[in-house]
């Protein structure tokens, strides 16, 4: 029966404060303080570690779970797992404290918790006693404007390299890159280290203004890496609809195995011609491993172990 969108009650006409009134009835008030026909004395026996529902005061101390905790290491040759509850408004030297008399104690293992330390416990803490703010969180947003609107897409690439499954993720806003992520399975620490700080620079010269197409054929302009040779592509197909025109040779790609072992009119294809190429991915990056070759981007050998 809480006040929700679109619930009955509030379309009806119900007040917030009535509907408070209707849940108290009927749900009850969480707690036993002001029930009727309980005794004051006898209320301790039912103390919590918080403070329970809205109206709750009691709660049990949090020296209460130390002492008993305490009394029953002793007894005990490992460590006790037991949460000691703490009010909100218990500040950091209380804590402090409390962890000191906890070890004096002779506890071996302590576990503090601050109600509404929780990521999404505050927001609902605060929105049961702020109407303002609750209204403001619930208040629909107003649509924007078809000229104000923002549109971001993701183009996403999958392709293998050699066994291993690649992903290109481009983010593009209204026709323009603006990011490139990837991911790729079976990487090794250096190598995701590499490719991290390519797509670092990558994403740099987009975030500056460079075009996909300049960075493709200026910064990745290599050979013998099919990796960089998929995010070449990745950028050249994204900016193929001619925004920007690069006055350099170009290289005619006739499929994806092509491309692979295209050779580009560069230093660094010459350096790699007399290379050994893996023949599962097409990459240069080839280091002996016992009696055969290995591949450090896909991984496969050259069929010896």
């Amino acid at each position: 029966m809480q006040g929700k969108k679109g619930d009955l009650l509030t379309a009806l006409g119900f007040s917030q404060q009535q509907i408070a009134d209707a849940n108290e009835y009927i749900c009850g008030t969480m707690t036993l303080e002001g029930a009727p026909h309980l005794k004051e004395e006898h209320l301790p026996i039912f103390d919590c570690a918080n403070k329970c529902g809205k109206k709750g005061e009691r709660y049990i101390h949090p020296y209460g779970h130390l002492k008993m905790l305490a009394a029953a290491q002793a007894f005990i040759s490992g460590a006790i797992s037991k949460t000691i509850n703490m009010p909100p408004d218990w500040t950091v030297e209380q804590i402090k404290q409390a962890y000191y008399d906890a070890w004096a104690m002779g506890t071996k293992a302590t576990a503090l918790y601050r109600d509404g330390c929780k990521l999404s416990q505050p927001l609902n803490t605060t929105l049961e006693g702020n109407t303002q703010l609750k209204e403001i969180f619930e208040t629909p947003v107003e649509e924007v404007a078809s000229s104000g609107t923002i549109i971001i897409n993701n183009v996403i690439k999958r392709v293998k390299v050699g066994p291993r499954k690649l992903e290109l993720k481009g983010r593009e806003d209204e026709g323009t890159l603006k990011e490139v992520s990837f991911s790729m399975e079976g990487l090794v620490p250096a190598q995701e280290v590499l490719l991290n700080t390519i797509l670092t620079a990558v994403n740099f010269s987009l975030s500056q203004g460079l075009s996909p197409h300049l960075i493709a054929e200026k910064f990745l302009a290599s050979d013998g890496h099919p990796v960089l040779n998929e995010l070449k592509e990745f950028l050249l197909e994204f900016d193929d609809i001619g925004k920007v025109e690069v006055q350099k040779t170009t290289v005619t790609i006739e499929s994806k195995e092509a491309n692979r072992n295209a050779n580009i009119s560069s230093p660094s294809s010459k350096n790699s011609e007399d290379k050994e190429k893996c023949r599962s991915c097409g990459a240069s990056q080839m280091r002996q491993n016992g009696t055969c070759m290995l591949c450090e981007v896909c991984g496969e050998t050259t069929g010896c172990s």
